[in-house]
């Protein structure tokens, strides 16, 4: 998984990702209220499981061809019928709440097609992470059905990087560990604080 997010130069999986619809499955691009999304269907998935992935790249990059490998990858591993991605708004241009408010749009499509929040995961990298939480909190807040679960990978939760954790981490931490690109670690600031207004 390491090779997703840090490829080696020379390594046969460093070239650039070209996503390709796994033979058998369906794929398709739709909007919701402006906002774009994408679904592939897994015809081995269990019947209405669903797998929201929210991706990272620090809230500045947006949705990828890696990132849809992974997805598929992820949709495989959790037997999900379907894997729904989003194209959130990006910082510097849009900070927060924008992509919350994106990703709770997707989340309340998903709900309004009929899936049973028991049936839907929500899964985030880096700055997905950090929006998957977001968006936990969000439902929480106001009174709406939680998904079954979250998967947290790399999760941005905090800037401090004097926490012991931090350390007894680096190099366990796919993300954001010691192979992490310096200017990708600071991009969250860019959504986060920019729209902050105390």
């Amino acid at each position: 998984m390491g090779k997703f997010f840090h490829p080696q130069p020379g390594d046969a999986k460093s070239a650039p990702v070209k996503f390709e619809v796994p033979h058998g499955w369906i794929y398709r691009t739709f909007t919701v209220d402006g906002l774009k999304m994408e679904q592939v269907q897994n015809p081995s998935g269990k019947e209405g499981r669903v797998l929201l992935k929210l991706h990272g790249c620090g809230y500045v990059q947006g949705l990828h061809d890696r990132h849809r490998q992974m997805g598929v990858n992820q949709a495989v591993l959790t037997e999900a019928q379907s894997l729904y991605m989003v194209h959130y708004r990006l910082a510097p241009e849009y900070p927060f709440p924008a992509a919350l408010e994106d990703a709770f749009k997707a989340y309340e499509y998903i709900l309004n097609q009929g899936v049973e929040p028991e049936n839907i995961i929500v899964i985030g990298d880096s700055a997905g992470g950090n929006l998957a939480l977001e968006l936990a909190v969000y439902l929480k807040e106001h009174n709406m059905p939680q998904p079954k679960m979250l998967i947290l990978i790399s999760p941005l939760t905090t800037f401090a990087n004097d926490l012991p954790s931090r350390g007894y981490n680096m190099d366990r931490d796919l993300v954001l560990g010691r192979n992490a690109s310096p200017p990708l670690q600071g991009c969250g600031r860019f959504y986060l604080f920019q729209g902050y207004r105390p």
